[in-house]
């Protein structure tokens, strides 16, 4: 065996174990690598694929619940609310101008520097904060998820998985979610043993049916980007820099990667696609970089360990006559984890005078404010935001955190509580929001439903163990009936889930 996922709690028992460990992790974790072809024809593929005889998307959205579920256990999500919230929106931006897609998307980011994204079944889409500071335009950043987004509309990985072997979910998802993890951490270390353990089983096959996947995947994802109005050479450029930099995956790179460069013909063959595109260039769609801009500041300071130097880095851009209002807010940021934030206070307040309708201006403002004690300035910047875009989860869930951390009248906490309740039924994947509310739940003193909440939230966060100790508190604190039969109903299903994963 040329690599153990013991420690994971998985054993590749057979030779289909294996076929689909390899062509998965080729699949999920270098989805930007391994080509970078792009087919000149820009009709899309047939969806009528024998995937749907064992995987129907119903059971494959299961399978990416229960991957995200367990990955969240293991890897580190960026928690910034607005960086969260513009990465929603531009994949949701990329869709909503693809009316054929039909199916649900969740986009998230993970705190990571490897230069990496990927996509599990079922539309969970995740990019790490390293790739996005390493793209350098809005379309670059939008090529890859716009490929990534293509892998599931296309059903890639069911298609892998009936090809491979009929597993059951649980065990399908624990060993797709083993490999994602490890190869974003990069425990997962293949050297010439494994090149030649591959050879051996004979899946040459199967890995270039993976290779077809991604060529379908760039052709499919850059028709996406023409349609929302991107520019399609971002596709291009950011796969030839990727192509030239020696940091992208590191030594964590699979070995039969390593043997596949981005060569010289495939970058010509995706520049010929993208000026195929810029012929028929698409009109009526325009769009400021702005918010991208400030996403890549905000992620740099917060994602880097030791930010001293980034002092000097933004005095040095603030005397620049170029992305001045740019430079001004990652200072704010910088200035704010230091904790001056009356000096933060007078950088962020002139921007947030010039847009009050930017996300990343009036959340950060507020923030400097309540840290200055000026908590009703701060509540009623945020109320005045959201009675304008009542839609927007990071500036509700800013509001109520800011909120709860002043508080405790029941009135105020109600008034919380109803808000967090209409977003979470909106949103009802949404971490923050379900610990948040269990958090305004125990202030008013109920605590079974706290626990109840709690319970959806380590659920969420892949962490069955809790998510099953929560749901029994919350059973005896339950005062009714149906709260009761409610809460009995769920644990049984964790009960349940949890069985089916320590079979395996």
């Amino acid at each position: 065996m040329p690599y153990s996922l013991m420690e994971k709690g998985i054993v590749l028992q057979n030779r289909l174990w294996y076929v689909l460990y390899y062509i998965t992790l080729g699949l999920l974790c270098s989805t930007l690598l391994v080509q970078v072809c792009i087919a000149k024809t820009y009709q899309l593929p047939d969806m009528g694929d024998s995937a749907n005889l064992w995987l129907s998307e119903q059971e494959e959205q299961r399978l990416g619940q229960r991957i995200i579920r367990q990955i969240q256990s293991q890897l580190t999500l960026f928690k910034d609310k607005e960086v969260k919230e513009y990465i929603k929106n531009l994949g949701d931006e990329i869709l909503s101008y693809n009316t054929g897609i039909k199916r649900d998307f969740n986009f998230f980011v993970v705190n990571a520097a490897q230069v990496n994204a990927f996509a599990t079944p079922g539309g969970y889409i995740g990019v790490n904060t390293g790739l996005i500071l390493e793209s350098t335009t809005e379309s670059e950043l939008a090529s890859v998820l716009s490929h990534e987004i293509a892998h599931v509309t296309q059903r890639h990985i069911a298609r892998i998985i009936e090809k491979a072997n009929k597993m059951s979910l649980p065990m399908t998802a624990a060993l797709l979610a083993a490999i994602l993890v490890g190869a974003q951490s990069g425990e997962i270390e293949l050297g010439s043993a494994a090149a030649v353990g591959v050879q051996a089983l004979g899946i040459q096959q199967q890995i270039n049916f993976t290779r077809k996947h991604e060529e379908e995947a760039d052709r499919v994802g850059i028709d996406y980007l023409y349609r929302a109005g991107f520019d399609t050479q971002g596709m291009v450029d950011f796969f030839k820099r990727l192509g030239q930099s020696s940091r992208f995956y590191g030594q964590s790179a699979p070995e039969f990667l390593r043997t596949h460069p981005v060569t010289t013909s495939r970058i010509a063959e995706a520049m010929n696609a993208a000026k195929s595109y810029l012929n028929n260039q698409h009109k009526g769609v325009t769009r400021s970089p702005l918010y991208y801009l400030l996403a890549k500041e905000k992620i740099r300071v917060l994602t880097r360990e030791n930010n001293v130097n980034l002092r000097d880095y933004y005095i040095k851009g603030l005397q620049q006559k170029k992305d001045k209002e740019v430079f001004t807010y990652g200072y704010a940021i910088w200035l704010m984890t230091k904790r001056k934030f009356r000096q933060a206070l007078v950088l962020v307040k002139p921007l947030y005078t010039l847009d009050k309708s930017n996300m990343f201006y009036v959340s950060t403002l507020a923030d400097v404010l309540a840290q200055l004690g000026k908590i009703q300035e701060s509540i009623s910047i945020l109320e005045a935001y959201i009675d304008l875009y009542p839609d927007n989860i990071a500036i509700r869930l800013h509001y109520a955190e800011i909120v709860l951390n002043n508080t405790n009248k029941s009135l105020n906490i109600k008034k919380i509580v109803k808000v967090l309740n209409i977003l979470i039924w909106e949103h009802k994947n949404n971490t923050d929001a379900l610990k948040l509310l269990a958090r305004a739940y125990a202030m008013l003193g109920k605590r079974a439903y706290s626990h109840e909440v709690l319970s959806r939230y380590y659920y969420l966060q892949g962490n069955l163990k809790i998510a099953i100790m929560q749901l029994e508190r919350a059973l005896k604190l339950a005062l009714d009936e149906y709260t009761k039969a409610k809460i009995s109903v769920t644990l049984k299903k964790y009960q349940k889930e949890k069985l089916q994963l320590d079979d395996h």
